[in-house]
């Protein structure tokens, strides 16, 4: 079973790109080859804790909302990322790559009384 190294995951306002305003879970993966100058989360460099790919579908799944950011470090130095992207960018879904991978959990994942972006936006 495929594992992926965490540093942590919360759910807050996507404050970047065109998904900004969504509530969002943010899944922070530890580690990065890259030590830019201007990081800003050098504290996911190292620690962290082991999980497993369907572990953190479930941490989806019960985060209430419909938008994921794998973010890190660097989410794309861990092999098992491509898994976890993979598992949730379903047709029909919205999905995004960019320095922080993005995509928007299928119904299916996010769950029926799930509350999706648009509840939380317009009331």
């Amino acid at each position: 079973m495929s594992r992926l190294k965490l540093t942590e995951t919360f759910v807050s306002i996507q404050g970047e790109a065109d998904s900004v305003g969504w509530p969002t879970l943010f899944i922070r993966l530890t580690g990065c080859p890259l030590r830019c100058v201007y990081c800003d989360t050098q504290y996911a460099f190292y620690g962290g804790e082991w999980r497993t790919v369907p572990e953190l579908l479930e941490v989806a799944r019960g985060s209430g909302v419909r938008h994921v950011c794998v973010t890190g470090g660097e989410p794309l130095a861990q092999k098992a990322c491509l898994e976890l992207l993979t598992r949730c960018a379903m047709p029909g879904s919205r999905s995004r790559s960019r320095p922080a991978v993005q995509w928007t959990l299928p119904a299916w994942i996010a769950g029926e009384s799930g509350r999706g972006p648009q509840d939380a936006r317009f009331g």
